[in-house]
Protein backbone atom coordinates (compact mmCIF):
# COMPACT_ATOMS: atom_id res chain seq x y z
CA UNK A 1 0.00 0.00 0.00
CA UNK A 2 1.18 3.73 -1.08
CA UNK A 3 0.04 6.36 1.37
CA UNK A 4 0.70 9.92 -0.64
CA UNK A 5 0.76 12.92 1.86
CA UNK A 6 1.21 16.45 1.03
CA UNK A 7 3.49 19.10 2.83
CA UNK A 8 -0.24 20.80 4.02
CA UNK A 9 -1.55 17.62 5.42
CA UNK A 10 -2.16 18.17 9.62
CA UNK A 11 0.00 15.72 12.03
CA UNK A 12 0.32 15.58 15.82
CA UNK A 13 3.20 14.42 17.90
CA UNK A 14 3.71 14.11 21.24
CA UNK A 15 6.81 16.32 22.19
CA UNK A 16 9.74 14.34 24.36
CA UNK A 17 11.57 16.19 26.74
CA UNK A 18 14.27 17.83 24.15
CA UNK A 19 11.15 18.40 21.51
CA UNK A 20 9.49 20.90 24.17
CA UNK A 21 13.10 22.61 24.21
CA UNK A 22 13.59 22.71 20.95
CA UNK A 23 9.55 24.30 20.26
CA UNK A 24 9.89 26.50 22.92
CA UNK A 25 13.20 28.10 21.99
CA UNK A 26 11.54 28.42 18.40
CA UNK A 27 8.66 29.56 19.52
CA UNK A 28 11.02 32.66 21.85
CA UNK A 29 12.74 33.57 18.99
CA UNK A 30 12.67 37.28 18.59
CA UNK A 31 12.57 37.30 15.23
CA UNK A 32 9.47 35.21 15.14
CA UNK A 33 6.75 37.40 14.77
CA UNK A 34 3.57 35.46 13.39
CA UNK A 35 2.12 34.03 16.50
CA UNK A 36 -1.42 32.52 16.33
CA UNK A 37 -3.73 31.26 19.13
CA UNK A 38 -3.39 27.70 17.93
CA UNK A 39 0.43 27.97 18.89
CA UNK A 40 1.89 28.03 21.87
CA UNK A 41 4.53 27.40 24.61
CA UNK A 42 4.69 23.65 24.91
CA UNK A 43 5.93 21.29 27.68
CA UNK A 44 6.88 17.64 27.78
CA UNK A 45 4.22 15.19 27.07
CA UNK A 46 2.19 17.55 24.75
CA UNK A 47 0.43 17.06 21.71
CA UNK A 48 1.17 19.51 18.75
CA UNK A 49 -0.90 19.89 15.72
CA UNK A 50 0.35 21.18 13.11
CA UNK A 51 0.73 21.33 9.29
CA UNK A 52 3.45 18.88 7.81
CA UNK A 53 5.59 21.41 6.11
CA UNK A 54 5.51 23.40 10.06
CA UNK A 55 7.07 20.32 11.40
CA UNK A 56 9.54 20.12 9.12
CA UNK A 57 10.57 23.68 9.21
CA UNK A 58 10.98 23.41 13.49
CA UNK A 59 12.16 20.10 14.05
CA UNK A 60 13.82 19.53 10.59
CA UNK A 61 17.55 20.72 11.47
CA UNK A 62 17.23 18.74 14.66
CA UNK A 63 16.43 15.39 13.68
CA UNK A 64 19.53 13.23 12.25
CA UNK A 65 20.45 9.60 12.83
CA UNK A 66 21.42 8.74 16.03
CA UNK A 67 20.25 11.91 17.83
CA UNK A 68 17.52 13.20 20.34
CA UNK A 69 13.89 12.09 18.93
CA UNK A 70 11.52 15.61 19.49
CA UNK A 71 8.72 13.02 19.57
CA UNK A 72 7.54 10.26 21.64
CA UNK A 73 8.44 6.88 20.17
CA UNK A 74 9.27 9.16 17.28
CA UNK A 75 5.32 8.92 15.83
CA UNK A 76 4.05 11.26 13.42
CA UNK A 77 0.37 10.59 13.14
CA UNK A 78 -1.01 12.01 9.83
CA UNK A 79 -4.53 13.08 10.03
CA UNK A 80 -5.77 11.78 6.62
CA UNK A 81 -8.95 10.43 4.89
CA UNK A 82 -7.56 7.27 2.87
CA UNK A 83 -11.19 6.26 1.66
Amino acid sequence: MKLEINLNDTVEVVLSKFGAKIYNDWWNDPDFNWRTTELSAKKTGDKLRAQLWHLMQVFGPHIHLGGNAPFELCSIVIEKDIS
